[in-house]
């Protein structure tokens, strides 16, 4: 059976048990298109698996990943009779180290904010009043970078300082309340009086905004 009809039949296997299984779809599509969508399944060898794990760069997490993705749709493809063994590679490489948070002080905080007051529009979409407001509210919420940037505005509800977060990861809802210091930020900043939409509008025309910076709020 050729290679990538053979993945699909798997992805729709694995959704039907109730998994979004969208990592390890764009995985294995991305395995099809790199050895062959026509190609056997049974040509598939070890120099090919071994080829797209390792890719062009360094060793991460990802290798690891892409290797699980792999084993499984392997371990399908032997249940189903099209091959007898894995062809992935014997030895696994060493695990990086996990990552360690790096916890920033107030002071290095200030000087983020600071930075934003001469941020170089020609580089990014992001305004540097929008760039401010983002880093206080990942500041003060703890909230992921695509969560934050994800959010509508009839999910910042400013009159009980509260968040829905629906982008969550696990596919989640969750709430997540901020303080009065952050609630004047957020009602201050430009984006937030759209009634729909995206909270934080990218590429808009709006100059510096004296009232979202902190004056002191987080000090």
């Amino acid at each position: 059976m050729k290679l990538r009809p053979l993945i699909e039949q798997y992805l729709a296997y694995r959704q039907a048990l109730g998994e979004k299984f969208l990592t390890n779809g764009n995985i294995l599509r991305a395995f099809y298109r790199s050895v062959g969508a026509t190609t056997a399944v049974a040509a598939v060898g070890r120099p090919e698996t071994t080829r797209f794990l390792y890719g062009r760069g360094p060793v991460t997490s990802a290798w690891h990943i892409r290797h699980t993705a792999l084993k499984g749709f392997f371990r399908y493809a032997i249940g189903r009779g099209h091959i007898t063994t894995i062809p992935l590679p014997d030895v696994l490489p060493e695990r990086p180290p996990p990552f360690v948070a790096y916890i920033y002080t107030r002071e290095e905080v200030r000087r983020l904010l600071t930075a934003t007051d001469g941020y170089q529009r020609n580089r990014s979409c992001l305004e540097p009043v929008t760039m401010r407001v983002l880093i206080l509210l990942l500041f003060a919420t703890g909230l992921r970078v695509h969560e934050a940037i994800a959010l509508n505005r009839n999910q910042v509800d400013l009159d009980r300082s509260l968040l829905t977060v629906v982008r969550t990861k696990f596919y989640k809802t969750r709430l997540v309340p901020f303080t009065r210091q952050l609630g004047c930020v957020l009602r201050d900043y430009p984006g937030g009086r759209f009634a729909r939409g995206a909270f934080f509008h990218h590429g808009s025309q709006w100059g510096p905004a004296q009232s979202v910076h902190d004056r002191g709020r987080f000090s």
